[in-house]
């Protein structure tokens, strides 16, 4: 089924980001740069009468993870161009917004998600369960860092390697979709000073061995800062994706 997934939303970013160049980026990194997050449905969608590349919506929020509370935003359609965005009323979504010239807006390159979509099972059977098990592995982990009351603002936009995660922890045992964060501290000259693992993989086992191979594999660092203003810390999230056919199972920071 992961296959299939990949296939279909590798293609789907292939031919749009060619016309429409997003980023990739991870939860946690759309977090960091997002004014408001949080799931939610769309009950109205209306033209913007001021500005045609936009249409105002109005939203029932489900839950609130970051930014003021507020049933209305407009969404970046840009509707004659290749980076068109129309979500579908009373769709439910997993939003990234951002405030620009004063709109909090979110469009095709802001790394939202909807939660509700269905794909042709026909073609592709078993891929809506398995992209809605992916978009339910982000959202529980935004709910254990809301439940939890954790900060992963980066507020130093601070930068991440790490090149031997993947190689060095495939083929643990686990038959579902999980995912573990790291707290790393980090001394002002951007020194690894302290490695917890504040939530734990259902595995305990591989837990362990995530928090051994980050603490000799993590680096961080800033494009233009040498020092930091003051010693930081960075959460980091973790998803553990379980083995399909021949494929072992991995580690990765990228929420497919």
């Amino acid at each position: 089924m992961i296959k299939y997934l990949f296939t279909i939303l590798l293609s789907v970013i292939f031919i749009k980001s060619y016309a429409c160049r997003c980023a990739t980026t991870s939860l946690h990194d759309k977090f960091n740069h997002a004014d408001f997050v949080a799931t939610a449905k769309i009950t109205e969608i209306q033209p913007d009468t001021l500005n045609k590349d936009f249409h105002k919506v109005t939203i029932e929020i489900i839950n609130l993870y970051k930014g003021e509370k507020s049933e209305k935003l407009s969404i970046l359609s840009m509707l004659n161009s290749s980076c068109a965005f129309y979500p579908d009323k009373n769709s439910t979504w997993l939003i990234f917004a951002n405030t620009f010239k004063d709109v909090l807006s979110f469009g095709f390159c802001s790394g939202s998600i909807q939660i509700d979509k269905n794909f042709d099972e026909t073609k592709y059977p078993g891929l809506t369960a398995n992209y809605r098990s992916g978009v339910d592995l982000k959202i529980s982990a935004l709910n254990w860092i809301k439940d939890n009351k954790i900060d992963i603002q980066n507020k130093y936009q601070i930068e991440t390697i790490q090149s031997k995660l993947v190689d060095e922890l495939k083929g643990y045992k686990g038959e579902n979709k999980d995912f573990a964060i790291i707290e790393y501290s980090l001394e002002k000259d951007f020194t690894l000073k302290n490695v917890k693992l504040i939530k734990k993989f259902n595995n305990s086992r591989l837990s362990n061995l995530l928090k051994k191979v980050s603490a000799n594999d993590f680096k961080a660092y800033h494009k233009t800062l040498k020092y930091l203003p003051q010693p930081t810390k960075l959460f980091v999230i973790y998803y553990f994706y379980p083995e399909e056919g021949s494929s072992k199972s991995f580690i990765s920071i990228w929420d497919v």
